[in-house]
């Protein structure tokens, strides 16, 4: 069965409707929607040129920018499948990518594809390209898949063990598209986008895309009076960040007295926002509509609420971090945590803690070879698949989704359970910490903190009597390490070998 429409065909679409609006900025660059779709079919030109073919896997390792989007868009129209690398992988994963995916094609800038030498894996792959290369030579039909034909794979972030290749089919792409498409505005023409996934799928949409001006694989130097000029001098509208990048730009924009009152509409994923972030941005966006969206890699979104409404109405987080009602494209249910394969669907009563899973035509079906991970993470249901989020939360009587945490970060002490984020929302309310979370070190709970030079201990020890915690041993970090994809949720892995 052929899609609707695909990823390729939408922007094809658009640039037959919008052919002289710009497509992308990058720094200094902007290309039109006409420039780039003779760029996207001259570059599948290319790849055929090279032999590369329908069905082939080409491993991507492009930085965000024009070339990686024409990459991409010239795949899709060749139909071949994009093995897509983020740009924070070092060259230990990158190998390890290389042997789940087994590509034909590897496509990089000249000094990656130089330093892939050193690397057996890399050496292996039969076809090297350049992001850069472009031929008006050939005619290459434009592909038309069906929808499991895959599309795109990405790979899971976790500081250990083995990635999880996602298996995005064409149908896959479509699905998500329109799942998140009544969350991007349509009267928001310019929009600057963080997220990979979200700029391609701005593409079908005739909008204009600014790429921001930071490298993603080094998020310390995220510079926001950069992003701040770029978004001023290019009348951008919406902004689509992850909430770490969104936070450092309000805290500039608070610090500074500046304001952007052109941005209208802002969207935040890929990690908890918490009620003071959410404060903090509203703050400094006092003009625009803000919602934060919860999902994951398998499934997004999932529920989404809007930031005044949740300040609003849950600001106090005691009981959990609430993110709105469930998605139209998505079912959830609440099921009891396992920390093994389940293979039935047993949902538990309103108001009460366990694993969130969801089902839906934009949840992720299946991994690349890799049935371990199936059975870990879906549930099969008749003809429905769920995907275990491996989230812990509930359902109010309302239908608003509340989340706990990670289910494997729960701490069990004195017959008492400690939900991770219920205690990192304590902690974030506190004057001079940045954030922080309960582990255990040596069998024992303890709090850890990431402190500035505002924090005092007393008024620490204050907060944490009155929560039931005071008996927890404190330990302080100069930093706690965050998932490298978004920097922004806490990569619990890491800090628990930190400890050790």
């Amino acid at each position: 069965m052929r899609p609707a429409s695909n990823i390729i065909q939408l922007f094809l679409n658009a640039a037959s409707q919008h052919p002289d609006e710009t497509a992308i900025i990058y720094k200094h660059e902007k290309i039109t929607y006409r420039l780039l779709s003779e760029d996207v079919i001259a570059t599948a030109n290319y790849f055929a040129e090279k032999g590369i073919e329908p069905g082939d896997r080409i491993l991507v390792f492009v930085p965000m920018s024009l070339e990686l989007y024409k990459t991409l868009l010239a795949a899709f129209y060749l139909g071949a499948v994009v093995v897509f690398l983020d740009e924070w992988v070092n060259k230990e994963r990158m190998e390890l990518c290389c042997r789940i995916a087994k590509c034909k094609g590897f496509i990089a800038p000249f000094k990656i594809r130089l330093l892939g030498m050193f690397s057996k894996e890399i050496r292996n792959i039969q076809v090297k390209l350049s992001p850069n290369k472009k031929s008006t030579a050939g005619t290459v039909q434009l592909f038309q898949p069906i929808e499991s034909d895959p599309a795109l794979i990405t790979f899971t972030t976790g500081s250990t063990g083995t990635p999880k290749a996602a298996n995005r089919t064409h149908h896959f792409l479509s699905a998500q598209y329109k799942a998140l498409q009544p969350l991007l505005p349509a009267d928001s023409k310019i929009d600057m986008a963080l997220l990979p996934i979200v700029l391609l799928l701005n593409l079908g949409t005739g909008k204009t895309s600014v790429i921001g001006n930071y490298k993603a694989n080094k998020p310390g130097n995220f510079n926001p009076s950069v992003i701040y000029a770029e978004l001023k001098n290019n009348n951008v509208t919406s902004l689509t960040f992850s909430p770490y990048y969104l936070i450092t730009l309000a805290q500039y924009l608070v610090k500074n007295n500046l304001r952007l009152p052109a941005i209208k509409n802002i969207l935040s994923g890929g990690g908890p926002v918490f009620p003071p972030d959410a404060k903090l941005i509203l703050q400094a966006f006092p003009f625009s509509d803000f919602t934060i969206i919860y999902g994951s890699t398998e499934a997004e979104p999932i529920a989404h609420i809007n930031a005044k409404d949740f300040i609003k109405n849950y600001e106090d987080a005691s009981n959990g971090l609430c993110v709105g009602n469930i998605d139209d494209a998505a079912k959830v249910k609440i099921i009891p945590i396992e920390n093994k394969p389940v293979d039935h669907v047993q949902t538990l009563q309103e108001g009460e803690t366990g694993e969130i899973i969801v089902s839906g035509n934009h949840v992720l079906q299946s991994y690349l070879d890799n049935e371990t991970a199936f059975k870990q993470n879906k549930i099969v249901e008749g003809d429905i698949t769920w995907h275990r989020t491996g989230d812990a939360g509930y359902l109010d009587d309302e239908g608003d989704l509340f989340l706990a945490g990670r289910c494997k970060q729960i701490i069990e002490w004195e017959g008492r359970k400690y939900y991770p984020f219920l205690i990192e929302n304590i902690v974030k309310n506190i004057q001079g910490i940045n954030c922080g979370t309960i582990m255990v070190l040596e069998n024992i709970p303890v709090i850890v903190i990431e402190a500035d030079e505002n924090y005092q201990s007393t008024k620490f020890a204050e907060v944490l009597f009155k929560n039931y915690l005071s008996e927890f041993r404190i330990i302080q970090l100069k930093k706690i390490p965050k998932d490298k994809r978004h920097h922004t949720k806490i990569d619990y892995d890491l800090l628990q070998s930190l400890l050790n």
